[in-house]
């Protein structure tokens, strides 16, 4: 069974508020589990007789309450896969385990990538990870966890430190506000496993999973489109102009500057106009709710798919969030398709011609179509 996703929201119950698994294998993936409760125990979830088949993927549980054990999850001759997940503000009210609790010896989950931070157990034991009376012993890699290194020197109490495992602050964005993405700043990006086999998939946002060649902890992959000049959040019209402003210039040309050659191919040209086409009204994914697609948000149209296809852009959504790559050679209709986005833009959009005036924006349309 595949559970993806899905929202897990305000649900009550004795164990398991969010989600009880019994039995069963199933995977989880880009779940959110908030505000759930439990009577008994397992706020979010209650795994309860299930293996390493079941596994937990790119999933944050956050805000969620059991009266006894596992605010956020609790295993029971359960020994899940954890794997970039989030765990943060889940709370238990009268004993431990306020993220996550393991209960007897053989519940012993493998947690890896993953956060647990400002999480809180009602008996002040074990408030990020506990396991009953020392019985179970988890294997524990890459992941963040708040307190697990106090003084420089393991918590044996929270299972078998493998590697690579850290006690910082995440900086989440906003956690007050429920907003568990990474900070620019946070020392989770890039500390995730080195061996991590999982190239090709995304976050809980459907961004890539890897950037920078390395995955971060948590259930959200850092990133930041090369096309937000101005670093505002937001690809949008001022970015726009700071790039018409350079086009067709080159290394050694007084108005050439590097960051504008998205294609990295020293000039600023037609395949960086289509990546930056591309990127149109990209937002940063701490400004948008978890679990939210930033394309297509914003003040304006983006380009559509078809055009984007049209122009041979096959590298997904998000090709800057990759190393720079020069790009196929844009052709003639390339170039009419990119024309014809542009002249709807300034006929369509009040803020844009705010920003450029008419007789500015007229010479950049006549140096795009000057080569053809």
């Amino acid at each position: 069974m595949r559970i993806t996703n899905c929202t897990f929201r305000n649900n009550k119950g004795e164990c398991g508020g969010g989600l009880y698994n019994y039995s069963s294998s199933p995977t989880v993936t880009n779940c959110i589990f908030s505000d759930n409760t439990a009577s008994l125990y397992g706020g979010g979830v209650y795994n309860d007789q299930v293996n390493s088949a079941t596994e937990f993927t790119n999933c944050v549980f956050y805000d969620n309450k059991a009266e006894y054990y596992g605010g956020g999850m609790v295993n029971e001759d359960a020994w899940p896969t954890i794997i970039n997940c989030t765990f943060s503000q889940n709370s238990t009210i009268s004993e431990g385990g306020g993220g996550l609790h393991n209960y007897l010896s053989s519940s012993n989950p493998d947690i890896k990538n993953c956060i647990f931070w400002g999480n809180t157990a009602g008996n002040g034991v074990g408030h990020q990870i506990e396991n009953y009376q020392s019985q179970p012993v988890p294997t524990i890699s890459y992941c963040d966890i708040q307190d697990c290194n106090t003084g420089g020197v393991w918590d044996a109490n929270l299972g078998t430190n493998v590697a690579g495992n850290i006690d910082a602050d995440p900086c989440f964005a906003a956690p007050d506000a429920n907003n568990y993405h990474l900070r620019y700043d946070s020392p989770c990006i890039d500390k995730g496993d080195p061996d991590f086999a999982g190239s090709n998939e995304t976050d809980i946002d459907g961004e890539p999973r890897v950037i920078n060649g390395r995955v971060d902890m948590g259930a959200d992959e850092f990133y930041w489109s090369l096309a937000d000049f101005n670093l505002d959040e937001i690809v949008n019209f001022i970015d726009y102009a700071m790039f018409a402003n350079a086009w067709q210039t080159s290394l050694g040309d007084p108005d050439y500057n590097d960051i504008y050659d998205l294609a990295d191919n020293n000039t600023i040209d037609y395949n960086d106009l289509a990546l930056f086409c591309e990127q149109w009204l990209w937002q940063a994914a701490w400004t948008q709710p978890l679990g939210a697609m930033m394309m297509g948000q914003g003040w304006s149209q983006p380009m559509s798919q078809s055009r984007i296809q049209s122009l041979g852009l096959t590298e997904g959504l998000y090709p800057s969030a990759l190393p720079k790559q020069p790009q196929t050679q844009i052709t003639e209709p390339d170039i009419e398709e990119i024309i014809k986005w542009l002249e709807e833009l300034w006929l369509t959009q009040d803020e844009l011609r705010k920003m450029i005036s008419p007789a500015e924006w007229q010479e950049f349309i006549e140096r795009v179509k000057i080569r053809y």
